[in-house]
């Protein structure tokens, strides 16, 4: 059966950044996937025609109080929006956008390596435990009223939310404080947690993750788990190889079990596909 596919809007505007040139990477990605029918809009108006389930937005271009108004709206009668980098910040000067995010976003620290931990959450399944990338961090306190925070940073000793999801009306609201830089946008696990914040602000299921099983643990092989891991989904869980070495390299670099036939790996409960 055929999962039902999810109108995104996604509104990439600016005037500091270039967001429609900077999220290309981003977008290719939610297409890959072919979950998602993405209408590309550098104005707000394209939500006052109705386009879009979830609105995926990153802009640094203010709005006015109806187009805030119109927003808080929009989620609480069950819209999900995702917004990127400082787009809450430069919106949540209305007291609308503000409610509904439960914040307003403080200034930008300077651009930095950061070393984002991971919270357990559906949105941060099977993302590493620790990111690390350069972009800015936007300062405030937190966390958010009523929120479940996806990643968090440190910042000359104080622990700052970097991504967090909320509840509003019978809609969903997810902030994401990352995306100053190409970098950013091209980094797979940035454009795993955008395509799970996405799923999850429309309220569609996940489908459960499918572990996968490598035949041989050569130098194809890692190509294949590297494709596996970057792909929504699936799960590297296992690896059988004849040689005692690379079965112990598996373990070591997937951190997987690892098994000395097929026959063994397919009888291994977590494994639902075979490479």
């Amino acid at each position: 059966m055929s999962r039902d596919r999810l109108t995104l809007l996604a509104l990439l505007s600016g005037r500091a950044h270039d967001y429609a040139h900077l999220a290309r990477p981003l977008l290719h990605s939610l297409e890959r996937i072919h979950r998602f029918d993405i209408e590309v809009a550098r104005d707000f108006s394209a939500l006052n025609a109705g386009h879009g389930r979830v609105l995926l937005a990153a802009s640094d271009v203010p709005l006015d109080a109806d187009q805030a108004a119109q927003l808080n709206e929009f989620v609480r009668r069950g819209g999900g929006v995702v917004l990127l980098h400082g787009t809450l910040a430069t919106w949540s000067e209305h007291d609308a956008v503000a409610e509904m995010a439960g914040w307003r976003l403080g200034r930008p620290a300077p651009l930095t390596e950061l070393v984002i931990r991971v919270a357990d959450h559906p949105v941060t399944e099977r993302l590493s435990p620790e990111i690390r990338v350069e972009d800015e961090l936007y300062l405030s306190e937190g966390p958010p009223a009523e929120a479940n925070v996806l990643l968090r940073a440190s910042w000359r000793f104080s622990d700052q939310v970097v991504a967090y999801e909320r509840q509003h009306g019978d809609g969903r609201f997810v902030q994401i404080g990352l995306g100053h830089g190409a970098a950013t946008y091209q980094d797979p696990e940035f454009q795993k947690l955008v395509h799970r914040a996405v799923l999850f602000a429309s309220g569609a299921a996940q489908a459960p993750t499918v572990g996968v099983g490598l035949i041989g643990y050569g130098a194809i092989a890692r190509g294949h788990a590297e494709s596996i891991s970057a792909t929504p989904g699936l799960d590297v869980r296992a690896a059988a190889d004849i040689s005692p070495e690379r079965r112990e390299l598996a373990s070591r670099e997937l951190g997987v079990n690892s098994y000395s036939s097929a026959e063994e790996l397919l009888r291994d409960p977590d494994i639902g596909l075979v490479v």
